[in-house]
């Protein structure tokens, strides 16, 4: 099964992309707590997160950088050549649903 449940924050506002300008793009920041040289720190951890269709035109006119979402998706790796030559990946989350969390404090409705 490949599926992926996550909440964090928006490192930066949402990005519009795509012709029709049906493709949104978040990064979302989650926290996870690891030991650094001998002492316990919460380290963030970036993502990637694809919103398709109305929902990611929703997503880019309501959401902001700071604001606190839960997102389920699924994983997705992309595979590209870069100019020099080399194979170069990256995995997203391509979300199903997504959850505006919290207060207006941190953008949106």
């Amino acid at each position: 099964m490949n599926k992926v449940h996550l909440v964090g924050r928006l490192g930066a506002d949402p990005e519009l992309k795509g012709e029709d300008g049906s493709v949104c793009r978040l990064r979302l920041a989650t926290d996870e707590r690891r030991k650094v040289d001998g002492e316990w720190q919460t380290v963030p951890e970036w993502h990637t997160v694809i919103v398709f269709g109305n929902q990611g035109r929703s997503c880019a006119e309501h959401l902001k950088k700071g604001r606190f979402i839960a997102v389920i998706g699924r994983l997705a790796t992309n595979k590209w050549e870069d100019k020099s030559g080399n194979t170069r990946h990256d995995v997203q989350v391509l979300a199903n649903e997504i959850e505006w969390l919290g207060g207006g404090d941190h953008g949106g409705n």
